[in-house]
């Protein structure tokens, strides 16, 4: 459920399924939002964040910055567009990254945007410890980050593979 063992004749390899994900989805984010652009898809239903009251009031308060960034939300603070390079279920993170950002008076800048919000949006999103796999989506995750551009750590530095050697 944590790791995924795959053997060969040089040995035993220990893949980490989170940090896999993790690396894939990281670089994923990063090369989406390396092409930011406001352009928006329009929600079918509105999308109710998982916030507590003060939040809200704040994502009230930065409604305009948050349209820099494609978010548009209607007069009860539900989203009703996102940007088109965001996934459907990263919707809550993505907004409660962008306001820890606003309310801290920090000035977003878009490269540390970019990689601070691929590095949040595909931890919380990757596959969990202790998440079975079927082999299907065993087979996606190796193909997945066999096509990675740095597919041996995740974005925090963490190994995604671990070999050992017959003689270890």
């Amino acid at each position: 459920g944590t790791y995924i063992l795959f053997q060969n004749e040089q040995g035993l390899f220990l893949m980490d399924q989170h940090a896999a994900e993790e690396r894939i989805r990281y670089e994923y984010y990063y090369n989406k939002l390396s092409e930011l652009t406001t352009s928006q898809k329009q929600l079918l239903v509105p999308y109710s964040l998982d916030v507590t009251r003060t939040e809200l009031e704040l994502i009230n308060k930065y409604e305009n910055k948050y349209l820099e960034f494609g978010f548009t939300f209607d007069e009860h603070g539900s989203l009703i567009a996102v940007p088109t390079w965001l996934r459907d279920d990263e919707f809550n993170e993505s907004v409660l990254y962008l306001l820890d950002e606003f309310s801290h008076n920090r000035n977003v800048n878009i490269a540390n945007y970019r990689d601070n919000l691929a590095k949040s949006i595909s931890c919380k999103a990757a596959i969990k410890a202790n998440q079975h796999l079927s082999i299907n989506e065993v087979n996606k995750l190796v193909k997945d980050l066999s096509n990675a551009q740095f597919p041996y750590t995740c974005p925090h530095g963490r190994p995604t593979i671990v070999s050992i050697t017959h003689y270890e």
